[in-house]
């Protein structure tokens, strides 16, 4: 598996288990295959083969589209792609709620947890599946985690810091592509750092009011 840095405020025990965390990009249609997070999958599913089909995949993602053109959410659609694999159902856990990425790490975090936990797992890592420059939000999302976790054993909480490594899962064509690419991307970047304002964002946190849950 390739693997880039893990943030540098982690813990250096050994770890016991991997967790894939497979977060949604832009589905069109419900149709997974030829998109960004259809993308996403096929490497973490290779990664997940060549390592032995250990790790515990973690698909996070909402109801992004309108149910007239998306009647179930991303990460339903993700699970499925994933059981159609043969992936054991207790390899899969599901977030369903996310709208961005901030909310991708809060709202799959406690899940990991609460499954390390059931499975007594002493050390665990998170294995983040993205596009280069979305697993820019998501570096900057996960180290602020740790910052906060960080701050809070200063004050004699007893709460892990999270160790994570990062796999991408396209690369850039020319080189000229990825400089412009990374030019954008950081300007949106330093307006949006978490993606809270992107378009799909937006529609699925208003479909999550209108279905009644916490925005």
């Amino acid at each position: 598996m390739e693997r880039l840095f893990s943030i540098s405020l982690i813990s250096t025990m050994k770890q016991t288990a991997d967790f894939y965390h497979v977060p949604s990009g832009e589905i069109v249609r419900g149709v997974l295959e030829g998109s960004v997070t259809g993308d996403r999958l096929e490497v973490a599913y290779a990664n997940w083969e060549a390592q032995g089909s250990r790790a515990v995949f973690v698909v996070s993602g909402g109801m992004l589209r309108p149910a007239h053109i998306q009647p179930v959410s991303d990460a339903q659609l993700m699970a499925q792609f994933l059981r159609e694999r043969q992936v054991p159902a207790e390899k899969i856990i599901v977030e369903d709620r996310a709208a961005d990425t901030f909310e991708n790490i809060r709202f799959t975090l406690p899940l990991i947890e609460k499954y390390a936990k059931a499975q007594a797992y002493e050390h665990w890592r998170i294995v983040v599946f993205s596009n280069k420059l979305h697993l820019l939000r998501l570096r900057w999302g996960y180290f602020w985690l740790n910052i906060g976790r960080l701050m809070q054993k200063m004050v004699g909480r007893k709460v892990p810091l999270v160790s994570v490594a990062y796999v991408p899962t396209e690369e850039f064509t020319t080189k000229w592509d990825a400089c412009r690419n990374w030019f954008l991307f950081l300007f949106l970047h330093l307006l949006d750092p978490l993606g809270y304002w992107h378009p799909v964002a937006y529609i699925s946190r208003h479909i999550r009011r209108q279905n009644g849950s916490r925005p």
